[in-house]
């Protein structure tokens, strides 16, 4: 019989910011320019990522505080911190992967909160835990994702995006072939391929080589013409993409 592999997590594909509070929570902030939004799978509207009195605790062990923050459409927000400081927690309150504890983190397109549903057919999402099938191609995937959200992308469609991510070259090879850097190139482009008005990278410039790093900057800067980015790492070349830091784990 031939084994059946699990199904990868769910792929989730994601500007002015305010203030931030927290446990040991710190702001820098440069604010850039706010570029025009880019039609949304549903709307034209521009999209806000609000954070307001965001707590989330495990057990007796607080990993976040009081957050409050607002990002909008055109802009990049880089979360930073030490191991454990909840940066990933941060990340998965905001793609609905996790339930605040106090607060709220929304997603708002023009004045209307989306609820879970509505907010994970915007998000793109970049994490090391998002798995990938060893036996599929990297199009397979793509055509996997893309139905996955009711998307059927054509032949040319999957070359092009195989080709935006540096792996034109490895279009008929199984992934169980790619190197670790191939596999996060391959993961970014399962989760721009739908365009999302949010883009959630969690650790972007893992296990990637220069050129890797090349193409995910690329990305970000063509994200800035369409939606929000929302950087999680402590890479500081992941964190000088943001126009606005916010530090976690800071006393």
């Amino acid at each position: 019989m031939a084994r059946q592999e699990p199904p990868p997590p769910q792929s989730l594909c994601c500007h002015y910011t305010h203030g931030a509070k927290g446990t040991a929570t710190g702001i820098i902030a440069t604010t850039m320019p706010s570029a025009a939004a880019a039609d949304l799978p549903t709307s034209s509207e521009p999209i806000e990522v609000r954070l307001h009195g965001l707590c989330k605790a495990f057990g007796r062990r607080r990993v976040i505080k009081d957050i409050q923050v607002s990002v909008c459409s055109g802009a990049t927000l880089a979360i930073a911190g030490p191991n454990g400081s909840g940066k990933s927690t941060l990340i998965k309150m905001i793609g609905g992967l996790l339930h605040p504890d106090a607060g709220s983190a929304d997603v708002v397109r023009g004045r209307v909160r989306l609820d879970p549903r509505e907010r994970r057919r915007l998000i793109g999402w970049v994490a090391p835990e998002i798995g990938l099938y060893p036996s599929l191609t990297g199009p397979e995937h793509l055509a996997l994702f893309g139905r996955l959200r009711g998307i059927r992308l054509s032949v040319n469609d999957a070359r092009g995006l195989m080709t935006d991510v540096g792996l034109r070259a490895r279009l008929r090879d199984p992934v169980r072939t790619y190197s670790s850097g191939m596999k996060q190139r391959l993961r970014f482009a399962c989760a721009i391929l739908h365009q999302p008005p949010l883009l959630l990278l969690d650790e972007p410039f893992a296990t990637l080589d220069a050129e890797g790093v090349g193409i995910v900057r690329e990305i970000v800067r063509r994200q800035r013409e369409c939606g929000i980015t929302v950087v999680a790492g402590n890479d500081d070349r992941e964190l000088q993409m943001g126009d606005t830091r916010l530090v976690l784990g800071v006393n």
